[in-house]
């Protein structure tokens, strides 16, 4: 190996060696180190980017079918450590309603579900277009500011509401 004429001027031959060497060991050891990681990083490279696919999708994917439910009216009142709840919901769709339940949620300022209660309508069967009153009574909780309505079957079908609010309570 040719050091050059500097090097052995100073005599120091293997002090100058060691250095190039350790400076090639570094060199080929980081080659290595990245082949390897490029060769492990395809893999993850195409699951990052299928996961990137994935998050960029829609978030809440909404109900494509019509709205079989409708709030007509509603209602919620603070009374004592109670909150009442009166309103009117209407079969907007175009089948029969059987076994309609409302499904209450409790909302805090933030939007945060506190708790949701659900109860039957009296009717057993909502004909398209009739409407059915409901009056309910529930735990206050402080922290609720709205209320928001959802609608199941009694087999525990969604169904799709319209202005399903969040509702203010007074």
């Amino acid at each position: 190996m040719f050091l050059g004429p500097a090097a052995e001027a100073r005599g120091a031959i293997g002090s100058s060696i060691e250095p190039n060497t350790h400076c090639r060991l570094l060199t080929i050891s980081d080659l290595l180190l990245d082949y390897f990681l490029m060769k492990r990083a395809k893999p993850l490279f195409v699951l990052l980017a299928l996961g990137s696919l994935w998050c960029a999708g829609p978030q809440k994917r909404k109900s494509l079918r019509p709205p079989e439910v409708e709030v007509v009216e509603i209602s919620v009142r603070r009374v004592e450590r109670l909150l009442e709840i009166d309103g009117r919901v209407r079969n907007s769709g175009e089948r029969p309603l059987r076994g309609l339940i409302l499904l209450f949620d409790l909302l805090a300022s933030g939007r945060e579900v506190l708790t949701t209660q659900k109860g039957a309508v009296e009717e057993e069967v909502l004909e398209p277009g009739g409407e059915a009153e409901f009056r309910w009574q529930m735990k206050d909780h402080v922290r609720a500011v709205s209320l928001r309505v959802n609608a199941v079957d009694r087999s525990g079908s969604e169904l799709p509401v319209k202005r399903p609010g969040p509702y203010p309570v007074e």
